[in-house]
């Protein structure tokens, strides 16, 4: 197979190898020597011999890793691999998901927007619950996960992905959870600094972190804020809701918040004339607006299950809403840097 590889061929090659002894670590090097220029990962047996690990990389390997395989530990090799070798690293897309009035559902928003994503793109989502105080996500679920975001929250544990793990609950392939407090109620925190490095944390194994945060006031809030990629606004078809969303628009104008906005009426009922879509748009001078429909007995049957709305209906048509929020999330083009501040705020025109 090997002399079937051109040197010069345009193609990305990677070769990935395992050592197990000194006579592979000569082979290793001569392998070097002769696909020069060419990406190396050693899969290095330890117990065998610790020091074949720095003898590995004097032979040429670009990146080591231990066997045996630590998932986390091997994907972060091979992202540094490619990024020593010019390719784009890794990029994760942060999303922070803010309810408008208190039953306005942004929690089950973004619970099913994260689990969307991950279904339709097999891209790795992880929701984080950011209630410090007590969440209800792990009750939603039904799950008892061992360390909850309060836990991780009581040191900054940025780049330490083992800690960050202990509290990962899997719900579905590539969609995961950090559930806020569920066995206790802590008081009030707004511990965002230690918030900010487990976000870091997360990005470093999801292709999307969204973040259901609760409605809080200051500045250190809104600073939050401001690290998001996109925020989702998730409100109802009620004044409250679009007195609060109007007031969070001008909020962010003066903050200098230029994360882009998704804003989202949930539980949204075609035949309220007074409170239609459009007409919601138009009043806030938005280019447009989502809207999830109303089905409430899906998300109670959901919620008393425990789980997404896919798990319990695949064909329930209310998932269409959600495959529009989700595309428009993890595929929307960048916005232009001339644009106006409504303009880059928004930036709500789909992809074709």
């Amino acid at each position: 197979m090997l002399r079937r590889i051109r040197k010069n061929s345009q193609e990305i090659v990677q070769f990935v190898v395992e050592i197990r002894s000194g006579n592979d670590i000569v082979w290793l090097e001569k392998f070097n020597n002769h696909f020069v220029g060419l990406p190396i990962l050693a899969i290095v047996h330890v117990s065998h011999n610790p020091g074949l690990l720095v003898s590995a990389m004097r032979a040429g390997a670009a990146q080591v890793v231990k066997y045996p395989l630590d998932p986390v530990d091997f994907r972060q090799a091979m992202e540094r691999v490619a990024t020593q070798f010019g390719h784009a690293p890794h990029q994760c897309e942060f999303v922070a998901v803010v309810g408008l009035n208190s039953a306005a559902g942004a929690t089950s928003v973004g619970l099913n927007l994260s689990s969307q994503v991950a279904r339709t793109t097999d891209a790795r989502s992880l929701m984080i619950e950011g209630n410090l105080s007590h969440g209800d996500l792990a009750s939603r679920l039904n799950c008892h996960p061992r360390l909850t975001i309060w836990e991780l929250c009581q040191t900054n544990i940025a780049g330490k992905i083992d800690q960050l793990q202990n509290a990962i609950v899997k719900v579905h392939p590539n969609f995961q959870v950090i559930a806020g407090p569920y066995d206790e109620i802590h008081e009030q925190e707004n511990n965002l600094e230690n918030l900010n490095g487990v976000i870091e944390a997360a990005k470093q194994i999801s292709d999307l972190v969204v973040i259901d945060m609760p409605t809080l006031a200051g500045n250190h809030y809104f600073d939050f804020l401001k690290s998001a990629d996109q925020i989702v606004l998730v409100g109802e078809q009620k004044l409250e809701s679009i007195e609060t969303l109007k007031l969070l628009l001008e909020r962010f104008e003066s903050e200098s918040i230029n994360s882009r906005l998704v804003p989202v009426l949930n539980k949204y009922d075609r035949k309220n004339e007074d409170f239609k879509a459009e007409r919601i748009a138009k009043l806030l001078d938005l280019p447009t607006l989502f809207t999830v429909r109303q089905d409430h007995p899906l998300f109670r049957h959901a919620e008393t299950e425990g789980k997404t709305l896919y798990q319990m209906s695949y064909r329930a048509k209310i998932l269409e809403d959600f495959d529009q929020i989700s595309q428009f999330v993890m595929h929307q083009a960048g916005q232009s840097d001339k644009a106006g501040f409504f303009s880059r705020l928004f930036n709500l025109n789909h992809s074709s």
